[in-house]
């Protein structure tokens, strides 16, 4: 599974490849927690899990960057 996380900076991209970006994410986010929930009780997950784990992490960090890049854009332009 490559679900690996770019590393991006969120403040550097356009609205519109942020918002790519954060739809990018979303979708890779669904995909690890998918793969999660399939090896969940399997033998021999242990690692598999823990590299999972990392990567949910690693992606939910992109995604919290993306979107406060996108929220203080938001305020901004009010």
């Amino acid at each position: 599974m490559s679900t690996h996380t770019q590393h991006i900076r969120p403040n550097r991209l356009t609205d519109k490849e942020l918002e790519q970006h954060i739809r990018r994410t979303l979708l890779q986010l669904e995909s690890i927690l998918m793969e999660m929930n399939h090896s969940w009780n399997k033998p021999k997950s242990h690692a598999i899990m823990a590299t999972l784990r990392e990567q949910l992490i690693e992606t939910s960090e992109s995604l919290n960057a993306a979107t406060d890049v996108w929220e203080y854009r938001q305020i901004t332009m009010r």
